[in-house]
């Protein structure tokens, strides 16, 4: 007891004299700290379903941080507030879609992250991407239809981006394409492989498992999905227009352009009327709200629904309830699958409904 003693009381003082000598001599003492935070990055991702992607392709290097999470509040009207600054200041890494998608927020975040600490997936190569459609059911918008295309990519929509014009003449949900999450993906790969070459192998070899699991996860839902060809419906606003083109079904307008607004008087007009001359054929089975759980439709569209008789169904597509994992992309279009078929009414057996969660 006697000899630990002493040696306890050497320990100390030599400890003391060596903490004195560092800070005599400006010596950096916790220096090996510093350095091995230095060789992990730290990744910071806007919504669930790219959270997927990032994490399916970090998988083994980190786990990626979620900024857009359980808010209650679609990500196209959400605000930064101050703790989400923080986050994102402490990130050396940040993916977002872009300011076609997370409207509200693209000012503050641009003007908070650094350029090349900030991936904007809607300028990823070989996206499949379409002009926000305007006239007609849905709502008036940009008069021209901007496009972007990429060199090199001659089956893509003809859509090129002139930077002159707005983000929001395109629409941002294009990461409901699985042909473009794995455009993403690969574009997401590319970028941490650059920025972090130590990890490169490992990036490169989840990427190559993930779009294995997206080209099985495509096959499974146009399987799913079949019985929804030639389904119509109206959403509150415009944000399946992909997976319409996936699938077959038809959203035939919209009740406004942005989530939660009312629309014009001339617009609503526009929609009674449609709605009027589908009373005796029934066309449109469904009308679809933003929302999960407890949340509940604009009031207008309830209105409209008890008026016409047609049935409200929600539809949640950035899976707000979801846990995160490296599967939370698959995970959140199978929520949206399940949430068609339910509203269309399609659901035909119990072996569809235990496929999806």
């Amino acid at each position: 007891m006697i000899l630990e003693k002493i040696t306890m009381t050497h320990l100390k003082r030599i400890i003391f004299y060596i903490l004195n000598l560092c800070i005599l001599f400006n010596f950096p003492v916790f220096s090996v700290v510093q350095t091995s935070n230095v060789s992990t990055p730290s990744i910071v991702v806007t919504i669930k379903p790219i959270y997927g992607l990032v994490a399916a392709i970090t998988d083994g290097v980190l786990t990626p941080t979620l900024l857009c999470d359980k808010r209650g509040s679609s990500t196209h009207t959400l605000s930064l507030a101050p703790s989400d600054i923080r986050t994102l200041s402490e990130a050396s890494l940040v993916i977002w879609v872009g300011s076609s998608y997370e409207t509200m927020m693209a000012k503050a975040l641009l003007k908070a992250i650094p350029t090349d600490q900030l991936v904007t997936l809607e300028e990823a190569p070989g996206l499949r991407l379409y002009p926000q459609r305007t006239g007609g059911l849905f709502s008036v918008g940009c008069s021209h239809c901007c496009e972007h295309t990429h060199a090199n990519d001659k089956k893509t929509k003809s859509h090129t981006h002139d930077h002159s014009h707005e983000h929001m003449s395109i629409d941002g949900h294009f990461w409901l394409d699985i042909e473009n999450a794995k455009h993403c993906a690969r574009f997401i790969e590319k970028t941490l492989s650059t920025k972090y070459p130590a990890h490169k192998d490992t990036f490169t070899a989840n990427l190559v498992k993930l779009e294995g699991a997206l080209n099985a996860f495509k096959l499974e839902l146009l399987a799913t999905l079949a019985p929804l060809r030639s389904q119509i419906a109206l959403i509150d606003h415009d944000s399946l227009y992909y997976m319409e083109n996936q699938f077959g079904f038809t959203i035939k307008g919209v009740l406004s352009e942005e989530p939660d607004m009312p629309p014009s008087p001339k617009h609503l007009q526009k929609l009674k009327d449609e709605l009027d001359a589908n009373s005796d054929e029934k066309l449109i089975k469904v009308f679809f709200f933003n929302g999960e759980g407890s949340k509940m439709a604009h009031p207008l569209l309830q209105k409209l629904a008890t008026e016409y008789q047609i049935p409200l169904a929600p539809l949640n597509y950035e899976g707000d309830n979801l846990s995160l994992s490296i599967d939370t992309y698959e995970t959140c279009l199978r929520h949206v699958a399940m949430q068609l078929l339910n509203g269309f009414k399609c659901v035909q057996n119990s072996s569809v409904q235990q496929s999806m969660p």
